[in-house]
């Protein structure tokens, strides 16, 4: 069983933050028919998943747009640096498969990042990876490779003091059974970005908004978000 710190290395040498791998079975309950069945066709006999946490914050700016859009788009960029350790990996064993996934993956990211031990899941229902806060792009490798889980341990839970739902402008983070819940006909960020004509109430919540796309309020309001590196 290969060691995990060879396919962590290579990740943080492509710019992860942190990386944690965990076994395919430990996502599977989080996913559905359909995703499990899109990951094994990508991969057939998936064992292995490898999380990584890539931080883009790159200090206040002036600006119009939330600020993981002030850069080269993520897509592209968190692609790339997998594609790079992917092509690593192939390479040192080149009979097995190595997926690389970023937003459009058919595997659960954040849970991912949460059971893999590199993230707390916050109030804000992003990822918080101190030093880095919340402001980190997520990437996974999916691999049919089985890789050593020893250091596997899951995150911490937020300190849950509540500033992100209390600050959300539209009232889109609510708690209720003792979590937090995102309406997403409701949040900022999904408004500004929504295909289509917008219903007049939602026209006057981006006109009281500063951003003409994303929210950062459940950001900048987080205390694991102040001095971020």
């Amino acid at each position: 069983m290969p060691p995990s710190h060879f396919f962590c290395g290579a990740l943080k040498q492509q710019g992860a933050a942190a990386c944690g791998v965990l076994p395919f079975s430990a996502l599977t309950p989080y996913m559905s028919g359909r995703a499990r069945e899109r990951a094994l066709s990508l991969c057939p006999g998936a064992r292995s998943v490898l999380a990584a946490a890539f931080p883009y914050f790159a200090g206040e700016t002036k600006g119009n747009l939330s600020v993981y859009a002030r850069g080269t788009d993520y897509h592209i960029a968190v692609a790339a640096r997998l594609q790079r350790a992917c092509d690593l990996f192939r390479a040192a064993f080149p009979d097995c498969c190595f997926v690389p996934g970023v937003d459009n993956s058919p595997l659960p990211e954040k849970t991912a990042a949460r059971l893999s031990g590199i993230g707390m899941l916050g109030q804000n229902t992003l990822i918080l990876c101190p030093p880095y806060g919340s402001y980190i792009f997520l990437g996974t490798i999916l691999t049919d490779l089985l890789l050593d889980p020893e250091r596997r341990r899951e995150s911490p839970p937020c300190p849950g003091c509540g500033r992100c739902v209390s600050a959300c402008p539209t009232g889109a983070l609510s708690r209720m059974e003792g979590r937090t819940v995102l309406n997403q006909n409701l949040c900022v960020s999904r408004l500004t970005q929504k295909k289509g004509q917008l219903t007049p109430e939602e026209e006057q919540i981006l006109a009281r908004h500063p951003y003409l796309w994303g929210c950062d309020l459940c950001q900048t309001i987080c205390p694991l978000n102040q001095n971020a590196k």
